[in-house]
C-alpha cells in the first residue's frame, strides 16, 4: 500500500520537531570540527622531527620545550579526550532515535483466511525522549565536571614537566661543577705523587709514604671518571626530560636566580593559597562534584520519563486493525526494578566517598608539602649566607696560598684551589636548591604557569 502524502508530510515535521530543527531546507552539514585541546596539547603528536638543541642552551629555552610532545602530556591530553568523548555521550543520551525494522512471517493461514502464507512488515521508527526525570541533564552535569577536572590535571602534568626540566638542567650543571672540583684535585694529587716518585728513587721520602700518596692520586683519578660519566649520565636524563633522547645538550649557560632573592610570605598566606589554586587539588573537586551528579542520575532512575514515538508501517496484509501511521506520547513509570536502581545509586555513592577521600588526603599532602617548601627556602637562605662568607674565605686563603708560592715559600696551593672550586660546587648547589624550592613552591600554589580566565 501507499502512504498518503498528508501523512508522510505530518511524519517529517514530526521528526524535525523532535530533532528540534527547523522545517526548512538545510544543506548537506560539513564535517564537525575538533574541540580546541588546552593550551599545549595540540602538540602531543609530532609530524616532523624536532629541531635540534640550541647550543649553548639556556634555562629559558629548555623550558620553552616544556610544552613540546612527550609521552608525560600525551598521556593526560587522553584523559582529556576520554572526558570530552564521555561528555559527548552523556550530551546526546536524549538524542532523537530513528530506526528500521523489517519483519518476514511465513503463516499457515486457516480455511476461510484470503491470505497466503506470507504476512511481512516494513516499518520507519522514530522517539526522543522529551523527560526523564532530570537524568539527562545530571548526567551532563556530571561529565562537564569531569571534563574541567581532567584539564586541570592536564595543566598539573604541564607544571610538573616544567619542574623536572628545571630539575635536571641544574643537574647537569651541577655535574659540570662536580667535575671540574674533581679534575683539580686528580692534578693535585698527580704533581704529589709525581714528585714523591722522584723523591723515592733519590731515597728522600719512604716507601710507606709514597704508597700513601698512589692510593690518593687513584682515588682521586677513580672520583674523576666516575664525575665525568654523571656528566654524561645528567645530560641523559636532561635530554629525555625534553624529549630529545638522541640530542644530547651540550654546553649550558648559567640561569638568572635573581627570583631567588624575593620575599618570602608567611606560610599561612602560602597555604590558603595552595588550598585555593593548586591544580590537582581543584580536579579533585571536579571529581566531587561529577560524583554528587552521578548520585542525581541514579536517583532520577526512579522517576518517570515521557517520549515522543512516531511508526511508519508497510504491510504485506492490508487489515482494519493495522496502522499505517502511529504519533504518540508515551509515558513510563517504574514501578519495580528489582536492585538495579539501588546498585546504580551505591556505586555513584561510593565513587562520591572516594572522591572525598582523595580530595582530604591532598589536603593533607598539600599542607606537608607546603611546610616542607618554606622550611627549605628559609632553610637555604640562610645556608647561602654561609656559602658567601665560606666562598670569601677561600678566595683570600688562595690568595695568601699563591702568594707564599711565589715566593718559593712552601705552601699548600694546590689543595686551595680544590677547596676553592668546591666552595664553589656548594654555592651553586645552594642556589640551585633554592630556585628548586621556589618554583615547587609556586607549583604547589597553582603559580607556576599562567591560567586562563574561563
Amino acid at each position: 500500500m501507499t502512504i498518503l502524502p498528508r501523512t508522510r508530510s505530518l511524519a517529517v515535521l514530526l521528526i524535525l520537531w523532535m530533532c528540534g530543527v527547523p522545517p526548512v531546507a538545510v544543506a548537506a552539514p560539513e564535517p564537525a570540527a575538533e574541540p580546541a585541546l588546552p593550551e599545549g596539547e595540540a602538540g602531543v603528536a609530532p609530524t616532523s622531527a624536532p629541531e635540534p638543541l640550541p647550543e649553548p642552551l639556556t634555562l629559558e629555552a629548555a623550558l620553552a620545550l616544556a610544552d613540546a610532545p612527550h609521552p608525560t602530556l600525551a598521556r593526560a591530553a587522553a584523559g582529556v579526550e576520554e572526558a570530552r568523548a564521555l561528555q559527548g555521550q552523556a550530551a546526546a543520551g536524549d538524542d532523537l532515535t530513528v530506526r528500521l525494522n523489517g519483519e518476514l512471517f511465513w503463516t499457515e493461514p486457516n480455511e476461510v483466511s484470503p491470505y497466503d502464507h506470507d504476512d511481512n512488515r516494513l516499518s520507519l521508527l522514530a522517539s526522543k525522549t522529551l523527560y526523564d526525570s532530570g537524568r539527562s541533564s545530571a548526567l551532563e552535569a556530571a561529565a562537564e565536571h569531569g571534563v574541567k577536572g581532567e584539564e586541570l590535571r592536564y595543566l598539573g602534568s604541564r607544571e610538573q614537566r616544567r619542574l623536572e626540566i628545571m630539575r635536571r638542567y641544574f643537574d647537569v650543571l651541577l655535574a659540570d661543577t662536580a667535575f671540574a672540583r674533581d679534575d683539580e684535585a686528580l692534578a693535585v694529587a698527580f704533581v704529589a705523587y709525581d714528585k714523591a716518585r722522584e723523591r723515592n728513587e733519590l731515597g728522600q721520602l719512604s716507601d710507606i709514604e709514597l704508597l700513601r700518596l698512589e692510593s690518593g692520586f687513584r682515588a682521586a683519578r677513580s672520583t674523576r671518571v666516575a664525575s665525568d660519566a654523571d656528566r654524561r649520565a645528567a645530560r641523559s636524563r636532561l635530554a629525555m626530560a625534553l624529549n630529545r633522547p638522541d640530542d644530547l645538550p651540550g654546553t649550558l649557560l648559567e640561569p638568572d636566580l635573581s627570583g631567588n632573592d624575593r620575599e618570602l610570605p608567611v606560610l599561612e598566606e602560602i597555604l590558603a593559597r595552595t588550598l585555593a589554586g593548586n591544580s590537582t587539588m581543584l580536579a579533585l573537586r571536579e571529581s566531587v562534584q561529577a560524583a554528587q551528579r552521578e548520585i542525581e542520575a541514579a536517583r532520577a532512575l526512579r522517576g518517570p520519563t515521557l517520549s515522543g514515538q512516531l511508526e511508519l508501517n508497510e504491510y504485506s496484509r492490508d487489515t482494519s486493525t493495522r496502522d499505517d501511521a502511529r504519533v504518540g506520547l508515551v509515558l513510563s513509570v517504574p514501578l519495580w526494578q528489582g536492585g538495579r536502581v539501588d546498585a546504580a545509586l551505591a556505586k555513584a555513592q561510593a565513587r562520591l566517598h572516594r572522591a572525598q577521600a582523595e580530595l582530604e588526603a591532598r589536603r593533607l599532602e598539600l599542607r606537608q608539602a607546603v611546610l616542607e617548601a618554606w622550611q627549605e627556602i628559609a632553610n637555604l637562605r640562610e645556608r647561602r649566607e654561609s656559602m658567601v662568607a665560606l666562598n670569601d674565605y677561600r678566595e683570600l686563603y688562595l690568595d695568601r696560598s699563591r702568594a707564599l708560592y711565589e715566593l718559593d715559600v712552601k705552601t699548600d696551593l694546590g689543595d686551595a684551589m680544590v677547596q676553592m672550586t668546591d666552595a664553589r660546587f656548594k654555592t651553586v648547589e645552594t642556589d640551585y636548591r633554592l630556585a628548586l624550592a621556589w618554583a615547587r613552591l609556586d607549583a604547589l600554589q597553582g603559580a607556576l604557569i599562567e591560567r586562563s580566565e574561563d
